[in-house]
């Protein structure tokens, strides 16, 4: 005997969608949470046009939104100013009175803590920070790895073993990459949840 259409139907699910509505919820459900001063979307605007100066500007300083303070630090690291992103992000990113990631922070955050350490004159700090967050599957972690195994190859034999051996760093940094540093939290590839570390 021929089935009918109705019986073919799935019985229990009172509220069905279809895969399209169920991918924007993911989406929806991932998204960063954004400030909401106006100010942040015309940042947003400037940054699309590469004026990191004027991004800078909009965003404000007095505001310790985790994302504010990520964009500020991003603006910074590509306009080459690391240690002034490293001052941005430290205490949001390192627990107090602690070398130790904050389990809270968001990997986007922690990884650009890492490239403004790696590039700002302590690239050991910024290894520490990677090998904590664990997270060697993302694109910015491999470039930084690759980077500091180059400048570790281009060092002198004694630099080289008392990198390897004590971690002490050479005064001769790494060199800074032409393409652009850091990510904002919109150009992440990757959930903005942290990991368990």
């Amino acid at each position: 005997m021929p089935v009918s259409s109705k019986a073919a139907q799935p019985a229990t699910d009172p509220n069905p969608r279809s895969d399209a509505k169920k991918a924007q919820a993911v989406a929806a459900a991932s998204e960063p949470n954004l400030p909401k001063d106006p100010k942040f979307q015309r940042a947003k605007d400037a940054i699309a046009k590469g004026d990191y100066d004027r991004a800078l500007q909009l965003f404000s300083v007095d505001s310790r939104h985790p994302e504010n303070l990520n964009c500020r630090a991003v603006c910074l690291i590509r306009l080459g100013r690391f240690k002034q992103a490293v001052d941005v992000l430290r205490s949001s990113v390192i627990q107090s009175g602690t070398l130790t990631v904050r389990p809270e922070v968001p990997d986007h955050m922690a990884i650009n803590f890492a490239i403004a350490l790696f590039y700002g004159g302590t690239p050991s700090g910024a290894l520490d920070v990677l090998d904590e967050i664990r997270r060697e599957d993302d694109p910015a972690v491999k470039q930084l790895r690759q980077a500091t195994a180059q400048w570790v190859a281009g060092m002198s034999w004694l630099r080289r073993l008392d990198w390897r051996l004590n971690r002490i760093e050479p005064k001769q940094g790494p060199p800074v990459p032409a393409h652009p540093l850091g990510r904002f939290c919109w150009e992440e590839r990757f959930p903005h949840q942290p990991t368990t570390r």
